[in-house]
């Protein structure tokens, strides 16, 4: 039996006292805690998108703290995503009954999460604040997102046996979140919003992430029985499949937004410069990760390129070129129509949605 730990829950203030008058002050901290290099990508774009999608984060993170917590029973795990889907889809929001639900976390989870569980109802509160059109879109993405999650945790998966499984769980955990930018561009500056066919870039470009994270934690998940993808090479050329298009997102994004384009390529191309690095863990004892210096240079040279369409594409070749070089999984030339396994609520068609899930 896990040992329990005691979280004190958190009244949530009022929205303008909550920060003194900055909200954005709230989700730093917590980002700081929980994913810096987020935090540090986050900071940089402007109103409302950093708002917005920062709050996104901090909810989604609660919902993956469920997913990955140490759970005793799979059936408190479910309780648990149940309680948290009533909080977040059904207003269902009373100090009381957060404080249930905080308390019944393992007490091994990591500080980042715990602080962020005490803050529980404000990060509510905040969502249920939005803007209208805002928060429709963030709540659908949450909706699709913890049915996915909850549909493979109780499938009992220890890992992926095909790479249609592997995209299936990315789409859930990570691509929606590609379609939820997309929502909030619109949300914001209807004018701007992506053309539907560039939808399914939006969907590459969040699986390359994922997949990179899934590299890069490869070892670690394998220590704790997580589940993870077995074999390196399908899993390489699964993400090498989706990085033309993550490109194509970041293209994309409009130019009036400079800092959500930036924010797209930082994410793309630091994901595939730290890709040899992962390989290279793979057989000597390297930390799987950019070293800092070269991340501080690759940073300015995007900088200094993201208004330039050309000087992007070139940028993303040289990186692509020192990539290992990957076969096509055989799931490619699947003639059945695959879809989801746990339903989706999204804009992205059929025919989009099995090419991206075959790759």
């Amino acid at each position: 039996m896990q040992s329990q730990t005691r979280i004190d829950i958190q009244s949530p203030p009022a929205l303008s006292s909550a920060t003194d008058g900055d909200p954005c002050e709230f989700y730093q901290a917590h980002l700081e805690r929980v994913s810096r290099s987020f935090a540090f990508c986050l900071a940089q774009l402007d109103a409302p998108f950093r708002e917005w999608l920062s709050l996104a984060y901090l909810l989604f993170r609660l919902l993956d703290t469920v997913e990955d917590a140490t759970w005793p029973t799979p059936e408190l795990q479910q309780l648990q995503f149940q309680a948290f889907d009533a909080f977040v889809l059904d207003h269902r929001v009373d100090a009381a009954a957060i404080t249930a639900w905080a308390a019944r976390f393992p007490g091994d989870i990591p500080e980042g999460e715990q602080r962020l569980l005490t803050d529980t109802a404000t990060v509510l509160a905040h969502v249920h604040a939005l803007p209208p059109a805002a928060r429709t879109a963030l709540l659908r993405c949450y909706s699709d997102m913890s049915t996915g999650m909850q549909h493979f945790c109780a499938s009992g998966l220890t890992g992926f046996e095909t790479s249609v499984v592997l995209n299936q769980y990315c789409f859930y955990v990570a691509g929606v979140i590609g379609e939820l930018t997309n929502d909030l561009l619109a949300a914001a500056r209807p004018e701007l919003a992506l053309a539907p066919e560039r939808l399914v870039d939006c969907y590459h470009l969040g699986l390359a992430l994922q997949k990179v994270n899934i590299l890069k934690d490869q070892r670690t998940d394998e220590q704790v029985g997580r589940r993870f993808f077995t074999d390196r090479d399908a899993l390489l050329a699964s993400l090498v499949g989706n990085l033309p298009g993550a490109l194509r997102c970041v293209l994309a994004m409009p130019g009036e937004i400079v800092s959500l384009r930036l924010f797209c390529a930082w994410s793309l191309f630091m994901g595939m410069a730290t890709i040899p690095w992962v390989v290279r863990s793979w057989e000597e004892d390297v930390a799987p990760k950019l070293p800092r210096a070269e991340t501080a240079l690759l940073l300015a040279e995007i900088d200094g390129a993201i208004t330039d369409a050309d000087a992007l594409q070139r940028l993303y070749e040289r990186l692509a070129a020192a990539l290992p070089v990957t076969t096509p999984s055989a799931d490619s030339h699947q003639p059945v129509a695959v879809t989801l396994p746990a339903g989706y609520r999204g804009n992205l068609g059929a025919a989009d949605l099995h090419d991206l899930l075959v790759r």
